[in-house]
This record gives C-alpha cells, sequence and structure tokens, in this order.
C-alpha cells in the first residue's frame, strides 16, 4: 500500500514529536477539544492549523507521570514490592 502525505494533518506521533510530549498526552487534547483532527477509520489526523500552535502539553501531569513510572520501574514488574 502507497503512504501518502497530507498537508495540513499531522499524525498523533508527528503531533508528540513536535510537542515533546506523549501520543496520550494528544489524545487528551483532543478529547478535551483543545485539537482539532479528523478520524479516518484506523488513522487519526490531527488537523495543523492555530489551535495546534498554541496548544502546549501540561507539563506538570507529565512530571507527575515520570515520577510515577520511574517508581513502578523501581519497584519492579506490575508496581508492587515483592514482598506484599
Amino acid at each position: 500500500m502507497a503512504r501518502v502525505k497530507l498537508s495540513g494533518f499531522l499524525t498523533l506521533s508527528e503531533v508528540a514529536k513536535i510537542k515533546k510530549t506523549t501520543r496520550q498526552a494528544v489524545w487528551r487534547a483532543i478529547k478535551k477539544g483543545l485539537l482539532d483532527y479528523v478520524d479516518l477509520g484506523r488513522r487519526t489526523l490531527v488537523v495543523d492549523n492555530e489551535k495546534l500552535a498554541r496548544w502546549e502539553p501540561d507539563r506538570l501531569h507529565q512530571k507527575i507521570a515520570e515520577a510515577r513510572w520511574k517508581q513502578t520501574k523501581a519497584l519492579g514488574k506490575g508496581g508492587r514490592d515483592k514482598y506484599d
């Protein structure tokens, strides 16, 4: 199948990379109505417009999530202490 690049649209991964965040953060912004998008069945594209230019990810939320991830990783698989 040929890959086609549509001008004026970005994938969730492209937006995440540009904004230095995660795909999940982009999804949250879409669900909150902060970003415009087009649903193409299995693919969702973000509209490259003024909303996208103005949107900034919640850095506090990202720091909290990163700390939680590091704590879970330190405890081992599943985030539980081995002796619970």
